[in-house]
């Protein structure tokens, strides 16, 4: 078989692996231990920008205790 062959073949076989690992649903099951954590983090990087403005203005914080969110003195 000719050089050019092989490494033609060799390339496509490439791509098309490429194109079925990019199809793989990683990151996104409930169960394994890697996905569960790349969820939090996700959650983590949108909490911040939302966060970082609350501090800022310091919203919805309780005056009593500094905190956010429901609190048990005010129920």
């Amino acid at each position: 078989m000719e050089p050019l062959t092989v490494l033609s073949l060799l390339g496509f076989f490439l791509l098309i692996t490429g194109a079925a690992v990019s199809r793989l649903d990683v990151g996104r099951c409930a169960e394994c231990a890697h996905c569960r954590a790349e969820a939090r983090m996700r959650e983590a990087q949108e909490r911040s920008p939302v966060a970082a403005l609350d501090r800022r203005w310091e919203l919805g914080r309780c005056p009593r205790c500094g905190r956010t969110g429901p609190h048990d003195h005010e129920q």
